[in-house]
């Protein structure tokens, strides 16, 4: 398209006055918002962990059987919480896509007929009957329209800016929601089998009780014993009975929270294993501060504020010059067969320059506004770095204590067991008071189920020190792209149905095995 001499001299007018205008409406703001942030910090942790330990990367799966590996990859693929996290992604990744399409030109063609009839008011007919003169038109259009703004000041390169840290942000919140997950499982199957182990020892209590029952009525009909003795017995009988069927109420409660994490029927009949896994190995020593900087959540919390700045970035440039570029190319005629035609083309090219100068105090508003949110983002940053410090000084220091009170709890139900053993016979011989046999049941008792929740207590926590750390114990990041994400997220929907067969396909090998142990008398 070549201009002519008078409209090349228009355009260098218009383009002067432009950057005119662009020199004296560039008085924005000066930059406010302040971007520091100071948070103490150590090299190393204030809590003690053991020395000469290696350390593994690898760390739910030394915690669990295949089973519960299996459990962990249902839920991966059935939780319904973390199905909602992954489409929240997408229409993350969508939303920063619109806005990246802003800063391109964008085209639309367009076909148009113009049919009209007009009537000459005045002027007699020519036609048979008379009447009013008449003429009909039609007119045919084919046209295509362009426009860009061309982003100069890079406004609309901070809002895809800020729409990619958001998505970055919310793919984040899906990856965290994943370890999370698989940590809930985790702590769920480690509370449906001390459930399980707890009932098992209120049914045991409960067969104690009775036969107590047994004989201390023996002796009360053989005229050996008080009825106070036989009324004391009944009392812990009937206490013991009302204990396993609390207790298995729990069990159940306990499968159900877990059936819900797996994306199943909340029927409560999930089955447990029988015992706990063995006891974990200590932390190593060495552990940097720095492992937290893997957390997804304390990411999705930096790149929010990095989000917040950029709009901070873009509502300060709302207060600049902005150029626009509008096109308008095409044919008008009478005929169909004219709008293939060049010489019934149309054209029209328009350049525009738009200084705000009076907006009623709302670009200001913008920027406070903005400028406040970049602040929220940066103290809930602060505050998210701190929880997370105090969440793994509160694990390893859990891991210290949980491991000392374990080998003094061992010991009093060791000893507590003992003292039940010697206080029946005792009283078997009549050398002892009911009263002492029954005190000496209820502390072995009491011991064995604290020992019980004191095992699923210490698991709970070295689960709870690898969430707050991000994973294992050693240094190695993973890369954080929106991009990868995605692809991870539509992997997950379009393999749902061969990873459902699979897991169905180990579950029957895991009953089959069990099944057959069980009959060779393993």
């Amino acid at each position: 398209m070549k201009l002519a001499r008078e409209d090349r001299l228009t355009w260098c007018l218009f383009m002067s006055a432009g950057m005119l205008l662009a020199l004296f409406g560039c008085a924005a703001p000066s930059d406010s918002f302040d971007r520091s942030i100071d948070i103490p910090m150590r090299e190393e942790w204030a809590s003690p962990a053991d020395a000469g330990v290696p350390i593994s990367s690898d760390w739910w799966k030394s915690l669990a059987d295949e089973q519960l590996v299996l459990l962990v990859e249902e839920a991966l693929v059935y939780n319904v919480d973390l199905r909602a996290a992954g489409a929240r992604l997408l229409a993350a990744d969508a939303a920063a896509r619109v806005e990246g399409a802003a800063r391109l030109p964008n085209a639309q063609l367009s076909l148009s007929a113009d049919r009209s009839k007009r009537s000459f008011l005045g002027f007699p007919s020519l036609g048979p009957g008379g009447g009013t003169a008449t003429s009909r038109s039609t007119i045919y259009g084919l046209g295509l329209s362009t426009s860009w703004e061309l982003d100069l000041w890079s406004r609309l390169a901070n809002r895809e800016r800020a729409a990619d840290q958001d998505a970055l942000a919310v793919w984040a919140d899906y990856a965290y929601g994943r370890v999370s997950l698989a940590a809930a499982v985790l702590q769920a199957w480690f509370s449906l089998v001390e459930a399980e182990q707890q009932v098992e020892l209120a049914e045991q209590t409960q067969k104690t009780w009775e036969e107590n029952d047994t004989l201390v009525r023996r002796r009360y009909e053989q005229g050996l014993r008080p009825a106070l003795d036989a009324r004391l017995v009944t009392v812990d009988l009937e206490r013991a009975r009302a204990e396993v069927v609390r207790l298995l109420r729990l069990r159940t409660d306990a499968a159900r929270e877990l059936e819900l994490l797996l994306g199943r029927y909340p029927s409560g009949e999930l089955a447990a294993a029988n015992d706990l896994p063995a006891p974990v190995g200590p932390v190593p020593s060495g552990m940097p501060s720095t492992l937290i900087a893997r957390r997804a959540d304390l990411f999705a919390a930096e790149r929010r504020l990095a989000a917040a700045e950029s709009r901070v970035d873009a509502a300060r440039e709302d207060f600049y010059p902005r150029f626009a570029l509008t096109g308008d190319v095409g044919t008008s005629s009478e005929y169909l067969s004219d709008l293939l035609d060049g010489n019934f083309g149309v054209w029209r090219l328009l350049g525009s320059v738009v200084q705000p100068v009076f907006e009623g105090g709302r670009l200001q508003a913008s920027l406070d506004g903005a400028e406040a949110q970049a602040g929220v983002q940066l103290a809930v940053f602060a505050g998210k770095v701190l929880d997370a410090l105090a969440e793994v000084e509160g694990a390893l220091s859990d891991e210290q204590r949980f491991a000392e009170e374990l080998v003094l709890r061992t010991r009093v139900a060791e000893e507590a067991r003992a003292a039940s053993q010697l206080a029946r016979r005792r009283y078997s011989e009549g050398l002892a008071e009911v009263t002492t046999m029954l005190d000496a049941q209820r502390n072995a008792y009491v011991a064995d189920s604290a020992l019980l929740a004191l095992r699923g207590l210490r698991l709970g926590a070295r689960i709870r020190l690898h969430l707050a750390l991000g994973g294992g114990f050693s240094a190695k990041e993973a890369p954080h792209s929106a991009a990868l994400a995605r692809q991870q997220v539509l992997g997950v929907e379009q393999g749902n149905r061969v990873e459902a067969e699979r897991l169905d396909e180990a579950d029957v090998e895991i009953l089959s095995a069990k099944s057959d142990h069980d009959e060779n008398g393993g």
